[in-house]
């Protein structure tokens, strides 16, 4: 099992809002986020559910429903910035980081670094504008 983190922009405040997505290599997250959560309205829904145990075309399921986890410990988490967004990728080890802008899905894929003064840990090693 994987880890990405599904992230939204709001134009509005500012603040990226992010859920981590469990995810295997059957489920391709990109093509399923630009099919079925394509606008600014889905993409803040499907953030808005809290961690992902499962997305696929057509639907997502919440961690919270599946395994009853406390919301607390689920619900979506606020960045102040992309920096703070992509140490949050760090800490949880997650591979690729989606990001919806308000009109598209970006997708970076993630690395460790071997640099140890990185502040991130890890270094942007594709960045694909449109998915």
């Amino acid at each position: 099992m994987k880890y990405c983190v599904i992230a939204h922009f709001d134009q509005t405040t500012n603040i990226f809002r992010s859920v981590v997505c469990h995810f295997d290599d059957e489920v391709d997250v990109g093509t399923v986020l630009r099919t079925d959560f394509n606008n600014t309205q889905q993409a803040v829904r499907l953030v808005s559910l809290g961690n992902i145990t499962r997305l696929e075309a057509g639907s997502a399921e919440a961690s919270i429903k599946s395994h009853g986890y406390d919301w607390s410990h689920v619900q979506p988490k606020e960045h102040d910035d992309s920096f703070s967004l992509l140490d949050y990728c760090d800490y949880i080890g997650a591979s690729k980081v989606y990001i919806f802008n308000g009109e598209r899905w970006s997708e970076l894929l993630l690395t460790f670094s071997n640099v140890p003064e990185s502040p991130l840990k890890k270094k942007i090693t594709k960045d694909v504008s449109a998915i």
